[in-house]
């Protein structure tokens, strides 16, 4: 017994061991089957797939058994039971107390009709009830359901584009707090060792105390960013972690590299989700239209009756076959006004359309304006820090032969680390803007 309990957790244990090296191609597979809100947003998606089924069975009509079992001895019921059994006598008509020698005969009150015995009555019947004619409500509403179920995949596919959007900033952040943390790691040794040399110079009396307290302090310094370094790195898998609800350790170190979109998007998941909006727009407009029109109906009862449960013979049983005809002609003015608000609903939709096409072009401008400028300045960047690496190496050489202050070695060390930290402050805006055009063309139509 132990075995197979054991046997059963294997899986269990393996599926939510810690993800070691994952690379973003994996991480994308399992966004999509375990990411909570996706899951829950799928669930949607199904709820409005129903949602049709359950409209294309409306029209099937419905049939329904009716059973009831009563007792009374009101007069009018009585006599009811009793015709619906087809038991009835004339003597339940008051032929008992007909007397023809009577000359007030007409007004003589039947015991038998006014005052019955309570009785039993147990009804079965089956009920059919099929439209036939709806004045298009029936189409309209199976349509809507479908433009619903569409635009509830639209929002899965909207939210898809977030989630993804928010898993690929995380991997690129992340491999970039990686680069810096190298960045760091061996601007940091650099200032252990212009440590030791101020030490060693100060022992040799060629340095004062302050240049190495000040190397210290650089010191500190370069190991605070390095911890906030790590610690952002570390909080970024905790977002990963939570995106795949599965717990993240390290990703792979390599990842493809992004490449912007050169064309503008036809058709964004916003404008599709636009597009939707005037389509259920109109279809509320037909609908509001149909409440003018009558609708048709065909009506169908079998059923039988009697003073016992279940008495079935064909001397009781029955059959009622119909048309039924409805046409509402007077609602106070209600109809008129639920037609003027989906008039005005389908005509907020479609301006919605326009301002979608409208802010997509906007946005894909702005990216690519964005995009443009962070190339140019990501090259400026790299120049800069390029320079400023030697200029730092020119004056810790000075430096050593005594010819710089330590002070202007720590003044070149800080411009430097600054120039680092803008030049990945840069690489990181360029990746949150190749990732936003990603996302913009994300589900769009060709």
């Amino acid at each position: 017994m132990k075995r197979f309990l054991l046997l059963l957790w294997v899986p269990v244990l393996v599926w939510s061991a810690p993800l070691t090296h994952l690379r973003l191609e994996d991480a994308l597979v399992l966004l999509q089957e375990r990411n909570p809100e996706l899951v829950v947003s799928s669930f949607e998606a199904q709820l409005r797939s129903l949602d049709v089924s359950l409209v294309e069975a409306s029209a099937w009509g419905s049939v329904d058994l009716v059973q009831t079992a009563t007792r009374s001895n009101d007069a009018m019921n009585v006599f009811g039971f009793k015709l619906q059994s087809r038991e009835a006598t004339f003597q339940d008509f008051g032929f008992a107390d007909f007397d023809s020698t009577n000359p007030n005969v007409l007004h003589v009150k039947s015991d038998d009709l006014n005052h019955p015995k309570a009785r039993n009555h147990f009804s079965t019947a089956v009920e059919l009830r099929v439209p036939l004619y709806t004045g298009g409500r029936r189409a309209t509403s199976q349509h809507l359901a479908q433009t619903f179920h569409a635009l509830s995949r639209l929002d899965t596919q909207s939210l898809l584009a977030e989630k993804i959007l928010e898993l690929k900033r995380s991997f690129y952040a992340l491999s970039l707090l990686h680069d810096q943390e190298a960045t760091l790691n061996v601007l940091l040794e650099n200032t252990r060792t212009l440590e030791r040399t101020a030490v060693a110079m100060h022992e040799e009396g060629y340095a004062t105390s302050t240049d190495v307290l000040e190397v210290e302090a650089r010191l500190a310094a370069v190991s605070r960013m390095l911890y906030d370094t790590q610690a952002n790195a570390r909080l970024l898998l905790h977002v990963l972690s939570f995106l795949l609800d599965q717990e993240v350790v390290s990703i792979a170190p390599s990842l493809p590299a992004l490449q912007a979109p050169s064309a503008l998007p036809k058709e964004t998941l916003d404008v599709q989700k636009a597009a939707l909006g005037t389509q259920i727009g109109s279809l509320g407009v037909k609908l509001n239209q149909a409440s003018y029109l009558p609708t048709v109906g065909l009506l169908g009862q079998y059923g039988w009756s009697g003073k016992e449960a279940l008495e079935l013979s064909s001397r009781n049983d029955a059959y009622t076959v119909g048309v039924e005809f409805r046409w509402n002609l007077f609602q106070g003015g209600g109809h008129s006004i639920a037609l003027e608000k989906a008039h005005l609903a389908h005509l907020k939709s479609q301006h919605q359309l326009s301002l979608a096409k409208q802010g997509t072009a906007l946005a894909f401008a702005k990216l690519h304006t964005q995009l443009a400028q962070h190339d140019h300045q990501l090259q400026s960047l790299e120049a800069e820090r390029a320079l400023f690496e030697r200029i730092y190496d020119h004056h810790v050489g000075r430096y050593h032969e005594n010819l710089a202050s330590m002070s202007d070695v720590l003044t070149k060390h800080a411009e430097l680390l600054g120039k680092i930290l803008e030049h990945n402050a840069a690489k990181n805006k360029r990746v949150e803007t190749l990732l936003s055009l990603e996302k913009l063309s994300h589900g769009a139509r060709p």
